[in-house]
């Protein structure tokens, strides 16, 4: 663990954690730093800055809900890994691509604006289905 996000030091903004399995998020959530992530993370929580954690698990047990609970507390943002289906994505690379502008979008990183919904759909579905 001598990696340079182990220490507040080092000039980061944010952690995302993608995919965040609910044994990092346990970790997370009760200060348990064994591994480089959740140091990384431990680090983002003591410093105030943006830590994302890209839940992977379905479905949940109180014991997760819990920990998401905490983490939020704590001051960690949990974005779970659920795609949308709005933007008729054909391909697990679309659903991919999606799901990372929204966590690029969400922590104010440039992004395209493909997925954005203009309050009737997206640049991305219009491409997809062809209509205008």
């Amino acid at each position: 663990m001598s990696g340079a996000v182990t220490s507040g030091s080092y000039p980061s903004d944010a952690v995302i954690i993608l995919p965040c399995a609910a044994g990092v998020l346990g970790r997370i959530a009760h200060g348990q730093t064994e591994s480089l992530i959740e140091r990384a993370a431990d680090v983002m929580l003591k410093q105030r800055r943006q830590l994302v954690l890209c839940l992977r698990e379905a479905p949940l047990n109180l014991i997760h809900l819990r920990n998401m609970v905490a983490v939020t507390e704590a001051g960690a943002t949990v974005y779970p890994m659920i795609p949308t289906y709005y933007n008729v994505p054909e391909t697990l690379a679309q659903l991919r691509d999606e799901f990372v502008e929204r966590v690029l979008q969400f922590l104010g990183l440039p992004s395209t604006d493909r997925y954005q919904w203009d309050g009737s759909e997206t640049t991305a579905r219009r491409e997809r289905t062809g209509e205008r």
